[in-house]
This record gives structure tokens, C-alpha cells and sequence, in this order.
């Protein structure tokens, strides 16, 4: 199974299919792809790849300090939000994690590579008498211990959401609690009273809180004290990237915010010097002045995600209503359905390595208009004559 979406290049190498026929639903990339200018402003910097790129990104660093209104040192640089999330884990080197699931895999992944040998447990909807010890050998190294908070399916509205049980969880045995907002797979946003309530309950038991904010460019910009509160929390970091919402994946640039948790030098020093490039660097910083081009995305994802929603449910799925560029969907009972999708040419996230969901639940990205008919009418085509995927 694949750990991510975006896997165009393996599905063409299997299937003999040319790599720009692929319809890809499995990448949550914004639909209008870069902004104008960006790629004309990559080529122009052309000129300075023949020097190493700047490994204190200053200029990047300098428009992201006055962008998020925090001062330089506070700003972190790094070869996508991937990047950003391994120096952390590594620099902070916590001893025992809470992270709720489902929520987005290379937590895990990057915890894996780097300890080796995880020591996991489950809580089941926040109940510890229905906690679930995973099978570790005796003799395993237990250099941390990973807590799955499952958040509770088939709930209504609530489903696959934080609620105020969760506060319950949260105790001084933690060193770090992840929070993914908006979530992936789901798209669901943390309620602000209850984050608020997460953060003073984070700060009383001494637990660093990292917040993950990936996707969090694809909700409407709030000017409030939500944002100023965040910033202002000493244990708090916070994670970015360009990657989705200014449609650059192939140019791997993300940010972080740091907290007094871990220093910029401390960060700097969990991996190679220049880890991010000169042409992502000029990407980044030609990003940040195209509110425009946000606002237009935001809008017209919010309204093909509406008609996208609605269409899912009248065939017959099983719909998780996030809030951003990507849906999450149950074809209950139905574990091959993206197998089948393939040979339409069609790519979709199966999400069956997602801790706390089963093998038939799949994610779609938010596309244009023209393709997302396409999509709706091959699964309309799916259910009634299904293809053979042996």
C-alpha cells in the first residue's frame, strides 16, 4: 500500500499508461496548480543556481517573520513540512507522544526511522479500560512510547472529531501531544474553545504542543486573537507549507514556527546545511504576496467541494464533511475500490494505513470542475458495472 498519495509515476511504470493521461485525486494539490508568475520567477533565478543557496534563508526567513508577525529566530526553513517535522521529533527527542487518530502517517513514519523500535499503545475513545497494549519482543529498545487516542466513527456530526473528552487524556506523563488542524485524511478543524481549553491544559501539565497547520491556508483567514493567542504560547510550534495550497510539491519548501522548545540552531543541526534550494526559496518568498490568488482559491474549492459532497452522497457513500481541498469517503465493505479506479485511469488515496480507519474508507482531492464530473461519473460507472481487478 502506498504510504502517500501523488504515486502517478509507479501506477504508470505498472500499467503502461503515459504518466500525463493519470486523472490524480490522491494528491491534495490546489486545482489551479502555481500561481501566475511563480514559475517565470523560478526560471529567472536560474541565473543563481551555479552558487549554493543561502542555508539561513534569509530573505524567505525575513518575508515569513512579517508574514506571521514573530520575530526571525522564531522562523524555521526546511525542505517541505516533512522536513520541518523530522528535525523537530529529533531535536526535542520527547520520550512519550499522544497523538490522536486517524490523522496524517509520517508522524509515525519519522518517529519509526528514527527510534527504530516504537512502544505503542491504544485508547480507545479516550477510555483507558478499553486500551489495547501492542506486541512488543522483551528485548526491545522502548526509547518512546506512542499513545493513539482513537477518535470515535459513526458518530454524526462528531464523527472522527476532537471533543472535550479528549482534555481527559492529557496528563504530565506526555512530553509532546501532535495535533493535525485542518486534519489529514479527515479536513476537520479543531473546535477554537476546545483547542483553547487543549492549550491551557497542555501548559499546566508541562506537555510541548505541536500543531500541524498544513492545510490550514484553505480555510477563510481569521484576523482575530485565535492566531496572536497560538504564537504567543511558549510550548507551542507550529508547522507550514507551501506545498499544497501554491501547488509546488516538486519544489519541497515549509516552515515552521518555532517554540522555545527547540532552538533554530538546534533544528539546523538534525540535518544537512543547505536543505532547501534557491528556486524554492524565490518560490516561497513569490507566495507570499499572492493573497488573490488564495482568496480565489478558497472559494472555488469551497463550492466544488460542496457540489463534490453532495454527489458522493447520492451514490451511496459514506461521507466524512471536512473543511478543506480534500474529502474523506467509506465504500463500505469495498477494500479494492481505487484498484479498480486504475484502470480507468483514475488515482484516488486508499486509506487503509491510516491508524483508526479500515481499508474501505478513500480520500479525494478537490480538483477542477471538468475533472471532478470525470470522477463522479467513473464512480457512477464503478457501481454499476465494477471492473475486475485480477
Amino acid at each position: 500500500m502506498e504510504l502517500h498519495g501523488g504515486y502517478r509515476h509507479k501506477a504508470s511504470e505498472q500499467t503502461g499508461k503515459p504518466l500525463n493521461d493519470w486523472l490524480d485525486f490522491s494528491a491534495n494539490i490546489n486545482p489551479f496548480g502555481m500561481p501566475e508568475g511563480m514559475k517565470e520567477a523560478m526560471i529567472k533565478a536560474m541565473e543563481e543556481v551555479i552558487h549554493y543557496p543561502d542555508p539561513d534563508c534569509l530573505e524567505l526567513t525575513k518575508r515569513l517573520a512579517e508574514f506571521e508577525k514573530v520575530p526571525t529566530h522564531r522562523i524555521y526553513c526546511g525542505n517541505g513540512g516533512a522536513d520541518v517535522l523530522y528535525r523537530y521529533f529529533v531535536a526535542l527527542r520527547p520520550k512519550k507522544i499522544l497523538l490522536p487518530v486517524p490523522t496524517f502517517v509520517e508522524y509515525e513514519e519519522i518517529l519509526t526511522n528514527y527510534y527504530g523500535t516504537i512502544k505503542k499503545r491504544e485508547v480507545l475513545f479516550g477510555k483507558e479500560e478499553d486500551a489495547k497494549e501492542a506486541q512488543i519482543k522483551e528485548d526491545s529498545i522502548k526509547e518512546v512510547e506512542l499513545v493513539y487516542y482513537y477518535m470515535n466513527r459513526n458518530v454524526g456530526d462528531k464523527e472522527l472529531t476532537l471533543t472535550k473528552e479528549f482534555l481527559d487524556c492529557i496528563d504530565s506523563s506526555y512530553d509532546l501531544l501532535i495535533l493535525c488542524s485542518p486534519n489529514n485524511p479527515t479536513g476537520k478543524v479543531i473546535d477554537e474553545e476546545l483547542l483553547k481549553k487543549i492549550v491551557e491544559k497542555t501548559k499546566e501539565c508541562h506537555v510541548k504542543l505541536l500543531l500541524d497547520f498544513s492545510f490550514s491556508e484553505f480555510l477563510k483567514k481569521q484576523e482575530g486573537t485565535m492566531d496572536v493567542y497560538l504564537k504567543q504560547q511558549p510550548h507551542i510550534t507550529m508547522v507550514h507549507s507551501f506545498t499544497k495550497m501554491y501547488g509546488m510539491p516538486g519544489i519541497r519548501i515549509g516552515y515552521g514556527i518555532l517554540s522555545d522548545a527547540v532552538t533554530k540552531e538546534e533544528m539546523k543541526r538534525q540535518g544537512p546545511t543547505w536543505s532547501v534550494n534557491h528556486l524554492a526559496q524565490v518560490a516561497g518568498v513569490y507566495a507570499l504576496g499572492q493573497e488573490a490568488f488564495v482568496e480565489k482559491t478558497i472559494d472555488y474549492v469551497t463550492k466544488e467541494r460542496t457540489w463534490l459532497i453532495n454527489e458522493l452522497k447520492q451514490l451511496g457513500f459514506h461521507v466524512i464533511e471536512g473543511e478543506v481541498n480534500y474529502i474523506l469517503f467509506q465504500k463500505i465493505g469495498d477494500e479494492t475500490f481505487h484498484e479498480r479506479l486504475l484502470k480507468r485511469g483514475i488515482l484516488i488515496r486508499s486509506c487503509g494505513n491510516y491508524r483508526n480507519l479500515t481499508k474501505d474508507y478513500y480520500r479525494i482531492a478537490v480538483k477542477k470542475a471538468e475533472d471532478n464530473k470525470r470522477l463522479v461519473t467513473a464512480l457512477k460507472e464503478e457501481i454499476l458495472c465494477p471492473q475486475n481487478v485480477l
